[in-house]
């Protein structure tokens, strides 16, 4: 089913009805596809309750409607496709687990196409839970500088400018990444008070300084030396007293079983990126042994199965 929402996604056919029912042949027209083809699909659809058949002519659910087309305020489009993507790394499970090794998720030879559906998807997902994470950061007095490490789409970043009307924000991400999240950031209305830097965060010299540093999803993409080398870089680039906010999949880290999303997590980040989800406990040794010396953890209920930590 979930191949056949990407594709439907793909090919436009939840927007070709936004404005109304319409019969197979018209939007196999529309969207420039067989007409045979495109009446089995909208069968498919059907059946499956994504859309509604009467009298030869498909319409709308108010799900459907609401959550897959590209004009709804609450539209998944971008999360599907990016979905698409990490779905097209699964086709290589076998050979990963054969071998040991994981193709670069984030390879830069990867065409235009890929990164605004990354960037895109990210920054829908994020919009359900950026809110809710301000509100979770506490500070002793507005910051006036940050630094999101690999927010390319930036709407984190744009979250707590929108609450601290006196606070910059820089973003480090990849080349390939920053055209898109120059856009994103651009429709909002921040280019003005937002500055991307181009580069690896392992290697790209960071500034000083700072009252807030994020790290969300970034620490599983990395080897774990890297990952402990990335949090003594924020502690230095920190203002004293500033924070660390790190946002990352749950994961328990005891010999008994796995939850379901650390599981999950544990497999997806070794065939997309050949690293591992790291345990909380692991965070909280290289946060103390960099010199955080307050260490909290918050529930995020728009993000029951994250991880947020900050430490100062």
């Amino acid at each position: 089913m979930g191949r056949v929402v990407l594709a439907t996604t793909r090919l436009g056919v939840f927007d070709c009805l936004v404005k109304g029912q319409k019969s197979a042949a018209e939007v196999a027209s529309e969207t420039d596809c067989d007409p045979q083809a495109m009446e089995t699909l909208l069968n498919g659809l059907n059946g499956f309750g994504l859309i509604k058949r009467r009298r030869g002519y498909y319409s709308l659910t108010r799900s459907t409607a609401k959550w897959l087309t590209k004009s709804s305020p609450t539209t998944m489009v971008d999360a599907v496709r990016f979905i698409g993507e990490v779905a097209l790394e699964f086709e290589k499970l076998e050979d990963v687990v054969r071998t040991g090794k994981a193709a670069p998720f984030h390879d830069p030879e990867k065409p235009p196409s890929f990164w605004q559906s990354y960037l895109k998807g990210l920054a829908t997902f994020a919009r359900y839970g950026a809110k809710e994470i301000v509100r979770k950061v506490k500070f002793d007095r507005p910051p006036l500088r940050m630094l999101d490490v690999g927010g390319g789409h930036g709407v984190y970043t744009m979250n707590f400018l929108k609450k601290y009307p006196g606070l910059t924000g820089d973003i480090i991400d990849l080349p390939e990444a920053v055209p898109v999240g120059k856009k994103i950031v651009s429709g909002e209305g921040f280019t003005d008070r937002v500055r991307f830097i181009e580069g690896d965060m392992r290697n790209v010299d960071w500034a000083d300084g700072y009252d807030l540093i994020l790290f969300f999803n970034i620490i599983h993409t990395v080897e774990i030396d890297e990952a402990e080398a990335l949090v003594k870089k924020a502690r230095h680039a920190l203002k004293p007293g500033g924070r660390l906010v790190i946002l990352d999949s749950e994961h328990v880290g005891d010999d008994g079983d796995l939850s379901l999303t650390s599981g999950f997590n544990e497999l997806l980040f070794f065939v997309i990126n050949g690293t591992r989800v790291y345990p909380e406990s692991k965070i909280r040794t290289w946060l103390k042994e960099s010199g955080f010396n307050h260490i909290s953890k918050k529930r995020l209920l728009s993000m029951p199965v994250a991880m947020l930590m900050v430490a100062s």
